[in-house]
């Protein structure tokens, strides 16, 4: 935290700014053109401002604060920084992911990437380094079990393995712990960095890849995502975990590969990597120059959703009068009987996607079933209409490209393809999703058999940058006790299109309550609610991309909205299913609270935050501690004598 704190004064100095890094220091209000910025406030303030400072006199302080966050959200620091930025007067945060989850939770935050002090030290790459593996991070269950896993590989190799304890705080001096010139001594000596991502959440360290650079090391890392401006195989390796020592073993047995891409990543810090440029953004914002909400990414997708709501609203006042604000294009072979199956695929500025996305429908195997495309592009503004048209010219299948004149969202571009589909069923799809050869022969098949309103299957999850599967989407047969507790099931699914028209298709209003996405759980919920069946096809039939604009990172924003919305409209449906301890993805309130979920939406954000967060610690300290250990084979005998099942073993 030092080191961030350290990189900023300098960028400071550098645009002309006087800047003093203090350690457990407190801040100075009232002086003229000065300003606290608080560096990782998630230690700062349980570490050391509330122990020196009286609670009354804190909150006041707190107004006149500026703070950097630095944790990613998921963790318990990062709820720990939420906590206390509460009463700051801006927030900052090295990450994107972060801002917008500040924002998203009420609170506005600029993004400020990190990069490298004007004028740094870096060392050369070509340097003797004794060491060949350099590990630095906090220890985690899921470090651990990766390094003992692999212990046998690393033995043939001088490596520094340093994991620091995560129960009391990692001091300068700590045992076990590098920092300052002892760790930039001990990178300099080393070949590679190995970077292993602490839990499941595979974001990329950007502040161990500055380190690693900077000293002249090769980084090697786990799979991450949003590693830009850092180009895998150019500035950096990455690879998922069960080939992580194997890469490191192959660039050490080359080292004029390793010292090539080393060489290309240090040259990056210097040429696009300058943390001037965040700093002026903060000293501007500090100084009222600029608005956070010009830089806020809550702020910019609450002015883009408000943009759509406008263009939605003029498009339905022209369909009124008659008019259509689209056109449409023909393709492929036209027979005079209608297709079993229009697949309805929804387009806007995806270009890159469009040839594996059509290419996966026009491969499929139909087993007899006619089918035809119905692609509706939402006024693309990239080459995603060239790439379609492309692709389409040699279809062979009946297809149609529709073109709308104006960008109105999700739920308006799938209803706008059902209406022109011809199908008896369609299935909806994304251009940047794709599908197995035999998906759509097995779901039409299985919503005949059924006589369902819709079947579906299991997705795979896979992450865009790496090619990686990282888990399956709509995984569970149809359940509305289920349905109700959380979304579960994802929007690729055949749906009979006459009944899904007579329920009217996709809810456009939804966009005025939240962001898009929840679309596709009102259309589920709306179909339990009026007593139809889906059927469940337990395949791996298709395959959802995970990157950083997919709708799945995009649907929690602004969520309590939408939720009270949904409660509201399905209140009949809630009623009819309750039990779970989560209504509509979100945690309920005990059954001795009345209220249901109303109860729980009436709590603000940071109540339910704050209660999460205290029963994940109060559950992590006694998981990890020394009674809950020793008691372990007790427990075990209990339960085998019992005859039943471990119920509360999560981390043993």
């Amino acid at each position: 935290m030092r080191d961030i704190a350290e990189t900023l004064a300098a960028g400071f100095h550098a645009e002309g700014v006087h800047a003093q890094v203090v350690t457990d220091g407190l801040p100075t209000p009232g002086v003229a053109e000065s300003f606290d910025l608080v560096v990782a406030p998630h230690e700062y303030f349980p570490l050391f401002f509330s122990k020196a400072i009286r609670a009354a006199s804190a909150a006041a302080l707190c107004r006149e604060l500026f703070v950097l966050n630095v944790e990613q959200p998921g963790g318990p620091w990062f709820e720990i920084a939420f906590d206390v930025s509460a009463g700051a007067r801006h927030i900052f945060d090295i990450s994107r992911d972060g801002a917008t989850e500040f924002g998203v939770r009420g609170r506005s935050a600029t993004h400020v990437p990190l990069g490298v002090a004007p004028g740094s030290t870096l060392v050369d790459p070509n340097a003797d380094r004794p060491i060949d593996i350099v590990f630095l991070g906090h220890n985690s269950k899921r470090r651990e079990q990766f390094f003992a896993k692999n212990a046998l590989m690393l033995s043939r190799f001088n490596c520094v393995i340093a994991l620091s304890p995560v129960e009391r705080p990692r001091l300068e001096g700590s045992t076990g712990y590098y920092s300052g010139e002892q760790r930039s001594a001990l990178l300099s000596r080393s070949k590679i960095l190995l970077n292993v991502h602490s839990s499941d959440r595979h974001y990329f360290e950007t502040h161990r890849a500055l380190l690693a650079l900077s000293a002249g090391c090769l980084l090697v890392t786990e799979s991450s995502r949003a590693t830009a401006p850092f180009v895998n195989d150019r500035d950096f390796v990455m690879t998922g975990a069960d080939r992580l020592i194997e890469a490191c073993e192959r660039y050490l047995a080359d080292p004029a590969r390793r010292l090539e891409i080393a060489s290309a990543g240090q040259a990056l810090l210097t040429s696009d990597l300058d943390v001037r440029a965040s700093c002026r953004q903060m000293i501007d914002l500090m100084q009222g120059r600029a608005s956070a909400s010009e830089s806020d990414p809550a702020m910019q997708l609450l002015r883009d959703r408000n943009a759509v709501v406008e263009r939605l609203a003029a498009a339905i006042s022209v369909r009124t009068t008659g008019r259509t604000d689209w056109n449409v294009e023909r393709y492929g072979p036209r027979g005079d009987g209608l297709p079993t199956v229009s697949v309805v695929i929804s387009l806007h500025n995806y270009a890159q996607y469009v040839d594996q996305c059509l290419m996966s429908v026009l491969d499929s195997d139909f087993r007899g079933y006619a089918a035809e495309i119905v692609m509706v592009d939402d006024a693309s503004t990239d080459e995603s209409i060239s790439r379609a048209r492309n692709v389409l010219s040699s279809s062979s299948l009946p297809a149609t490209l529709v073109l709308k004149q104006t960008n109105t969202g999700l739920a308006d571009t799938r209803n706008l393809g059902l209406k022109l589909a011809r199908g008896e069923f369609v299935f909806v799809l994304d251009v940047d999703n794709w599908i197995f050869p035999q998906c759509l022969a097995t779901l039409v098949s299985a919503i005949r058999t059924a006589r369902s309103t819709a079947s579906y299957a299991m997705i795979q999850r896979f992450d865009d940058d790496t090619g990686e599967a990282i888990g399956l989407l709509s995984a569970a047969a149809w359940d509305v006790d289920w349905l109700v507790a959380q979304p579960y099931i994802d929007a690729m699914a055949m749906f009979d299109r006459q009944r899904i028209l007579d329920l009217g298709g996709y809810a456009t209003d939804l966009v005025t309550y939240g962001w898009f996405g929840w679309e596709d759980y009102d259309l589920w919920l709306r179909i339990a609610d009026a007593g139809d069946h889906c059927e469940f096809v337990p395949q791996i039939l298709s395959a959802y991309r995970v990157h950083e604009t997919s709708m799945i990172r995009r649907t929690n924003l602004m969520s309590e909205g939408i939720a009270s919305h949904l409660a509201t409209k399905f209140s009949g449906l809630l009623a009819r299913h309750k039990g779970s301890d989560r209504v509509l993805g979100f945690p309920t309130v005990s059954p001795a609270s009345p209220g249901g979920l109303t109860a729980t939406t009436d709590r603000s954000p940071e109540e339910l935050g704050r209660r999460v967060h205290d029963l994940e610690r109060q559950i992590d300290e006694i998981l990890r501690s020394k009674s809950w250990r020793i008691t372990r084979p007790l427990r075990r005998l209990v339960e085998l004598v019992a005859r039943r099942p471990s119920g509360f073993e999560p981390r043993d």
